[in-house]
């Protein structure tokens, strides 16, 4: 089983709770903080991932024009992968995002990128050698957002160790992502 049901009850909690209160603090397309949910399968087989992550915004716009701006945002990350020919890996990321936005007038379209760290269990990843528990994480998506609190986008994430150890064999993700923002 992926999760314990004490945490999908603590993730639960805290969405139901920032649905309730967390609205008024949304003043942009994307809103301050979110949390964000993402499942994917590996690009060469099956391998199935979840990423459960938290949302804080930079709280500034670059680039502003009539067609949209450029912003960014923080993520925190768990990731878990359900392996077949090996037990199951975990990581916790953390990845500074910038985002284009092209809004409308009751949705908004946007394209995010960003590099950021991982950590996971163990090297390891099937019959690949990920060359070190510590990698990069890049990733780009592009969605739609629903007013300010909903979003679903697709994501390619990587994770590879840039050929900093000797061993650098990496694994690549797609994913359909759901953000709830506030």
């Amino acid at each position: 089983m992926l999760f314990n049901k004490p945490l999908i009850q603590l993730f639960l909690i805290i969405t139901l709770y920032n649905i309730n209160y967390g609205s008024a603090f949304a003043d942009n397309h994307g809103g301050t903080f979110g949390i964000h949910f993402s499942d994917g399968k590996e690009t060469k087989n099956s391998d199935v991932m979840q990423r459960y992550s938290l949302l804080w915004s930079f709280d500034k716009k670059w680039l502003e024009s009539r067609w949209g701006y450029l912003t960014g945002r923080w993520e925190l990350s768990y990731i878990h992968w359900e392996l077949w020919k090996q037990s199951d890996n975990t990581g916790w990321a953390i990845n500074p995002v910038f985002r284009y936005v092209l809004p409308a007038k009751d949705y908004y379209y946007f394209f995010d990128l960003g590099v950021g760290v991982i950590k996971l269990a163990h090297r390891g990843f099937e019959k690949r050698d990920l060359g070190s528990e510590w990698l990069f994480e890049d990733k780009v998506a592009a969605g739609v957002g629903f007013g300010k609190h909903f979003e679903l986008a697709l994501s390619w994430v990587h994770y590879s160790n840039a050929d900093l150890a000797s061993a650098n064999d990496g694994v690549s993700m797609l994913g359909i992502n759901y953000t709830l923002a506030f």
